[in-house]
């Protein structure tokens, strides 16, 4: 079974499209986690609009985005494992 290291396709080129899939790893890895715990939230029957850090806005659940800040260093941490090391984060 191959690493995740080998199967990401990075040039070591800072330009802005290596900075663009960088992103997009990190975009994506939000997006599942917001997903996840918005599924979650729903299940344990809580309003995912009312948070406590987050303001109350329309659209944003900001209780999905109040859980979401307990896990974002674990995403960072492996976005960050699966970029080369040679890449500088801006």
């Amino acid at each position: 079974m191959p690493k995740i290291r080998e199967l990401s396709a990075f040039e070591e080129v800072s330009n802005s499209s290596s900075v663009a899939r960088v992103n997009n790893i990190f975009n994506l890895a939000y997006d599942m986690l917001s997903w996840k715990i918005h599924r979650a939230v729903t299940k344990a029957k809580l309003e995912p609009y009312l948070g406590f850090l987050h303001s109350v806005q329309y659209g944003k659940p900001s209780l999905v985005c109040d859980l979401q800040e307990l896990y974002r260093y674990l995403l960072d941490d492996f976005a960050r494992a699966i970029v080369p090391y040679s890449y500088t984060f801006m």
